[in-house]
């Protein structure tokens, strides 16, 4: 899979996790097509975020 710019932002967030240790990347635990990116920050804090099929995680 090759990376976008878009791909290496933060789904809640929006900040860059190029390269970024400890940020993650999952698909969708509905509808497993899309992908979640989640920085570190947004991870310990447990922000929330959205899928476009309505999913919304911790």
């Amino acid at each position: 899979m090759q990376s976008t710019a878009q791909d290496t932002m933060c789904t809640t967030c929006g900040k860059s996790v190029f390269g970024a240790s400890q940020s993650v990347r999952f698909l969708c635990p509905r509808c497993g097509a899309a992908e979640i990116v989640r920085c570190k920050d947004c991870r310990v804090l447990k922000n929330k975020y959205a899928c476009g099929c309505g999913f919304t995680g911790p």
